[in-house]
């Protein structure tokens, strides 16, 4: 409990979020928390339950419409049953991982002559990984901790198909 109170815990937590410093009480940026200009339906695909939290917590926060699985395979089923503008796929996930399902979807896709921004989240941002994410057709790769400024400005900005920065295409090995 000591642990988990101390201040350096707490900045920690707090840069993590990307809220800034819990110490000297700052204020969240107003428009990472203001409403987005145009709602959009999220799946995310997380098998992490505080991940989850926090992602749906971000996005509703901001007008999104939110759909969350903890697994590859819901992931795809929810993606043959809705209508999304973007996906946030965790890269490793149990039943079906994330590149697998990013694959099933986009053959899904190609049947159908459409495309979703699917966007890769990963704790193990190794070399090679963002060239993984580029070759299962992942438009774009965020690495954990999440920086949240970035992940809506990939969520929003990917889904209204504005510039984003995108996963390169090549990652040396």
């Amino acid at each position: 409990i000591e642990f988990a109170t101390s201040a350096p815990y707490r900045a920690a937590i707090a840069r993590t979020l990307g809220v800034g410093s819990p110490l000297r009480q700052d204020r969240p940026k107003p428009s990472l928390f203001a409403p987005a200009p145009v709602s959009l339906a999220v799946l995310v695909a997380e098998d992490t339950p505080a991940n989850q939290k926090l992602a749906v917590s971000l996005l509703r926060r901001r007008g999104h419409t939110v759909t969350v699985v903890d697994n590859g395979q819901d992931a795809v089923r929810e993606f043959d049953e809705g209508d999304f503008d973007v996906v946030l796929m965790d890269v490793t996930m149990p039943v079906m991982d994330g590149y697998e399902a990013t694959a099933a979807i986009r053959q899904r896709e190609r049947n159908e002559g459409r495309h979703v921004p699917i966007i890769a989240l990963t704790a193990h941002a190794a070399q090679g990984t963002q060239a993984r994410c580029k070759s299962a057709g992942m438009d774009a790769f965020l690495p954990k901790p999440i920086d949240v400024a970035q992940l809506l400005e990939l969520v929003e900005g990917l889904a209204n198909q504005t510039a984003a920065p995108t996963c390169p295409k090549s990652d040396p090995d």
